[in-house]
């Protein structure tokens, strides 16, 4: 079994995080789960507040009502992060926001959004818009649900990268919101052997595998990721022989 009831990944089991932009892989095995035990957080409404302007989705703009309230169709035109709503993190204006130090740290996070048909759709990094048809060729944007989930939500947030969000009603009618988060704060390290990253990339080892949401290459992410672990993941190769040559140099520059 490699997740429990929650569906956050178990102690010594393996994560497979694949980077679109890359076409690489991070592998990662869970040595610890630090926050045992407190795993879910009433968080509150979505971050948006009285008198805020918001877009709507006829084109125009609304302000919005009361705090936490959602007006009709209408969405936020800008990515948000997630405001801390604890004292002390490395930044109050995003929660999950860990330093590149803390670079055996990994967030998982699962987001649960009522109302259950609220749209929400995440941008990593925050600002970053990755929704995208054949190839480049076609920008989506708000009007299209295309990548947009509804009422729920999930991501894993890397150390020295914002993540942001968006969130649209589409409802003819004002909301009420409330998010509650359910995280794995999963202490990890990258195994140093080549075989095994080989078998969990390929599928042959069992491992909690996951798209991350980063489709187009940013230079602020690549060098993120090489400072945080020394490498941008590694590459997808199908061929044994030479994917574990490759993996075995990659392994050198570990960080972590």
């Amino acid at each position: 079994m490699i997740t429990d009831n929650l569906g956050l990944v178990l102690e010594n089991q393996l994560i497979n995080l694949y980077i679109p932009a890359f076409r690489s892989c991070l592998v990662f095995r869970v040595r610890a789960r630090r926050n045992r035990g407190f795993e879910e957080i009433p968080y509150g409404s979505i971050p948006v507040a009285k008198d805020e302007v918001v877009y709507t989705l006829d084109g125009g703009t609304v302000a919005v009502p009361e705090d936490g309230v959602l007006p009709a169709r209408s969405y936020t035109p800008s990515s948000k992060t997630l405001p801390s709503i604890v004292e002390g993190v490395f930044d109050s204006k995003d929660m999950f926001y860990l330093s590149p130090d803390y670079r055996n740290i990994l967030l998982h996070c699962k987001y649960y959004i009522t109302p259950a048909w609220i749209r929400v759709l995440t941008e990593v990094p925050a600002g970053v818009l990755h929704n995208r048809f054949q190839r480049d060729r076609v920008i989506l944007d708000i009007s299209k649900d295309w990548g947009w989930k509804r009422g729920f939500i999930e991501t894993f947030h890397v150390p020295g990268v914002h993540i942001g969000f968006k969130f649209c009603n589409d409802l003819n009618a004002n909301v009420y919101t409330f998010i509650k988060i359910v995280y794995g704060e999963y202490e990890v390290e990258i195994p140093k052997d080549p075989e095994l990253i080989y078998g969990v990339i390929v599928g042959k080892i069992p491992a909690y595998s996951f798209t991350w949401q980063y489709i187009t290459s940013e230079e602020i992410v690549r060098s993120t990721l090489l400072r945080v672990y020394g490498i941008t993941g590694f590459p997808v190769i199908f061929e044994k022989d030479k994917a574990v040559k490759k993996y075995e140099e990659l392994i050198k520059n570990l960080k972590v």
